[in-house]
């Protein structure tokens, strides 16, 4: 596990194709700039099955993309991944195959493919396996404890310590929580991560931090994205 070098995406990891892993229902995040308010982009999320989740990004006027598949059939807290972002041709995809991460990065379409094989830790949390993790530690969480993940970000074909802790939030009915990085370098570079969820069912209701999607400059901006449950039509890819 690294912890020197800042990763470029950092802390643009999560936008987070969160999901519970028993859930098969559809659902639509809209990503709100943190500065202007205004609609960045959706999000349209599609289970196919219980191990097998789709992402499909559309920009505001309904114009596809990128699009994300998420295959959990080799562990819920560190799936296999395929992602590709039309805007400047960025292109992740990682394998998870007898204890081992194949992580492949293209940053753009003028650029090469990085390669790099790692080993798979009980501490491995990959994309929205983060959810899952959520959820798996959710009476720990609860309680006020601090856990620490190695949280693999593909930009750096490296995996970095990030912290969650639960904090008290204005809902009543929801459970907040902060994602930072354990390690005092990066912190400097990144802001926290702010995550709300539903107290009953577990459900993630907003994320507010970087985004993991960048524009055509290769840029990642900072959103808030508030996810609705209840337009599983919209949600259809």
């Amino acid at each position: 596990m690294k912890t020197l070098l800042v990763p470029k995406m950092f802390m643009g990891f999560i936008v987070l194709l969160f999901s519970s892993v028993v859930s098969a229902q559809n659902f639509v995040g809209y990503a709100y700039d943190i500065e202007t308010k205004k609609l960045a982009y959706t999000e349209h999320h599609q289970y196919l099955s219980e191990t097998s989740h789709k992402v499909i990004y559309k920009e505001v006027d309904g114009k596809k993309f990128a699009e994300k598949t998420i295959d959990y059939q080799g562990g819920f807290t560190s799936p296999s991944i395929e992602q590709t972002n039309n805007r400047n041709g960025e292109h992740i995809k990682i394998v998870k195959k007898d204890n081992k991460l194949w992580v492949e990065y293209k940053e753009n379409a003028k650029q090469a493919v990085d390669l790099e094989e790692l080993n798979v830790t009980p501490s491995l949390v990959v994309d929205a396996g983060f959810d899952n993790f959520i959820n798996q530690q959710w009476n720990t969480l609860v309680q006020g404890k601090e856990l620490v993940v190695d949280y693999l970000v593909p930009s750096s074909l490296a995996a970095y310590q990030l912290s969650i802790q639960q904090y008290d939030c204005d809902n009543e009915q929801q459970y907040c929580f902060t994602i930072s990085a354990s390690n005092f370098f990066i912190s400097m570079f990144a802001d926290q991560l702010r995550l709300s969820y539903d107290r009953s069912t577990r459900k993630l209701i907003s994320f507010q931090g970087r985004s993991n999607i960048c524009d055509e400059n290769g840029d990642y901006q900072d959103v808030l994205i508030t996810y609705d449950y209840s337009m599983s039509k919209e949600a259809s890819l």
